[in-house]
């Protein structure tokens, strides 16, 4: 397996066929999972693109530095116990953390979580 691969899942009772793949049932009813190519006629799977998003200085006591790459991104601070401290739409360069409790801290995008350490001064 790889990161991004699609899965196909299912159960069949008496006998399943995937290209040249013949599937017989013991009996009862079985199980199959199938891992589609990229390659496999008529099938197409998109990959999502990954933001590249940098994070510094880590650990941090006033300010973190958020380098978005080419776009904005929407980012939300979540502590330990899974409550968001904060929401920012359209993350600047820079984000004031001074009102956070020191402590270990998740900064989520949408498809990226980084884990920064709040210190004090």
């Amino acid at each position: 397996m790889h990161s991004g691969d699609c899965l196909a899942v299912g159960s069949f009772d008496t006998a399943a066929t995937f290209d040249s793949l013949h599937l017989t049932s013991a009996g009862g009813s079985d199980a199959f999972i199938v891992r589609l190519r990229d390659d496999a006629a008529g099938i197409s799977v998109k990959k999502p693109l990954a933001l590249e998003v940098a994070l510094y200085p880590n650990p941090a006591s006033q300010v973190l530095h958020l380098d978005p790459g080419s776009s904005p991104v929407d980012v939300s601070i979540v502590d330990l116990d899974g409550i968001i401290r904060c929401k920012i739409a359209s993350a600047a360069h820079s984000i004031d953390i001074r009102d956070l409790p020191d402590g270990t801290y998740f900064l989520r995008s949408r498809d990226k979580t980084m884990k920064f350490v709040k210190i004090a001064r």
